[in-house]
């Protein structure tokens, strides 16, 4: 097979395997993941990924809004003509990442101890003891960052693997005051109150999930705060910078939802179209059920006191968050929607409404990120996968160590926002110690949401 020398070279390829060579020669035990029977652990992943990195600097440049109100961004950098394309089911889209240590996102079994020390147990592609109905997270590693200000017309954001002259070490880089060989980031959406991130499971919410938790701040903050079993949290600020910035960094796009939607709106409910006596299936209009997507999940109720807001107990009392398995068309004007539960009653004054999707969703997908089909990713309707982290699956989900305190005035609220690091430190949801206040504010007319 022909190649071009030149290329070659100048790609750096030359310089690379030379440094993993001279790498392996004093470190030859890193060439591999290596599994210790004894300890039920990888013992040797943060060397094995230490000779992966490149030491590239990868960037984005994003228009300021008083300068252009684009969605698009400028890769910049060794990102610049990189591609990263949409995957679904039935078709793997190009990505240019996949070999590059800085966007590395292996799906493994794993967890952190108490000392915030990440550990795996089993590594996806890398042996059979991957299993995703297990607490399953993307391997990423530490990276390193840098955020300038190009005139007045753009922000360049920087992103490297290696550490760099003037940039700062990602967020959860460090636990305790100890550097992590790599970061562990949920695939999947809590379950079960539990700190799970599991596969098959549908997210946990106050109503409509089978195991009913009410995720707020506090709720997160404080367990996240008194966990002692182990170092896991809840979803923290750092998660969501690491997806933003990735998505523009790799999608090249100032807006990510501007390419990935997620499921933002699919919120209907519908009283059913007929009563029925021991079946797993709801009857609706064929016009309803074209907007009932089969994945997606129903919760049933009885609607007490015209109240049809999806916190009400009354919503989902006679089956909560059940899987659509089919659809059939009855041929009268009805449709009937079938769904994975046990045979119930249905009464004709019982409303049927959309839930949260379930964790695994997009396992099927054939890449790290994408949807089940390519009309998903924009219909407001679905979730995606991105780095093979599931997001937006139709429910709010809030950050575990990051608030905001408003002061009001003329009607408008002004908000200061905190973030803590480690929120074992912390003295509570206040301004207290261990919270860091942002320089940046925001502000809103008060009353909304």
């Amino acid at each position: 097979m022909a190649y071009n020398k030149e290329a070659f070279v100048k790609a750096g390829t030359l310089e690379k395997m030379f440094r993993r060579y001279t790498q392996l020669v004093t470190n030859p035990s890193a060439a591999k993941p290596h599994y210790n029977a004894e300890t039920g652990r990888y013992d040797n992943l943060g060397d094995w990924l230490a000779l992966q990195l490149d030491g590239l600097v990868y960037g984005v440049q994003e228009p300021l809004y008083d300068y252009s109100p684009v969605t698009t961004a400028i890769k910049t950098d060794a990102n610049a003509g990189l591609v990263l394309e949409a995957s679904s089911e039935s078709s793997a889209g190009r990505n240019d990442y996949a070999d590059k240590a800085l966007f590395f996102c292996k799906r493994v079994n794993g967890g952190v101890d108490t000392d915030g020390q990440p550990y795996v147990t089993a590594i996806e592609g890398e042996d059979d003891r991957f299993d995703p109905t297990q607490n399953t997270y993307a391997l990423t590693p530490v990276y390193y960052e840098r955020h300038t200000l190009v005139g007045t017309s753009y922000v360049l954001h920087q992103y490297s693997d290696s550490p760099q002259n003037g940039f700062t070490a990602c967020v959860g880089a460090y636990q305790k005051g100890e550097k992590v060989p790599f970061i562990l980031r949920a695939c999947y959406m809590d379950s079960a109150g539990d700190f799970s991130s599991k596969s098959g499971t549908m997210p946990a919410t106050l109503h409509g999930s089978p195991t009913e938790v009410g995720h707020c701040g506090n709720y997160d903050f404080n367990n996240s705060r008194s966990r002692s079993a182990d170092g896991l949290t809840f979803l923290s600020y750092g998660d969501v910078a690491y997806w933003w910035s990735f998505m523009q960094l790799m999608l090249g796009v100032k807006a990510p939802r501007s390419v990935a939607v997620g499921c933002v709106s699919y919120n209907f409910q519908y009283q059913v179209a007929a009563a029925e006596e021991g079946v797993s299936r709801v009857l609706l209009t064929d016009a309803q059920a074209a907007n009932i997507l089969v994945g997606s999940t129903l919760s049933i109720g009885t609607r007490s006191a015209n109240n049809s807001d999806r916190n009400q107990a009354t919503m989902h009392d006679v089956a909560k968050g059940r899987k659509v398995l089919s659809k059939v068309a009855q041929g009268d004007g009805k449709t009937a929607i079938n769904l994975d539960v046990a045979a119930i009653d249905i009464a004709e004054t019982y409303w049927v409404s959309t839930m949260p999707w379930y964790n695994g969703t997009c396992d099927k997908v054939l890449g790290t990120y994408g949807a089940r089909t390519a009309d998903a990713l924009t219909n407001g309707k679905e979730p995606f996968r991105f780095q093979n982290i599931e997001l937006e699956m139709g429910c709010y989900e809030v950050v575990a160590n990051m608030y905001s305190s408003a002061a009001v005035a003329d009607g408008v609220a002004t908000h200061t926002w905190y973030v803590a690091p480690n929120v074992s430190g912390t003295t509570g949801l206040n301004k207290g110690d261990g919270w860091t206040a942002l320089a940046q504010q925001t502000a809103g007319a008060t009353g909304n949401w």
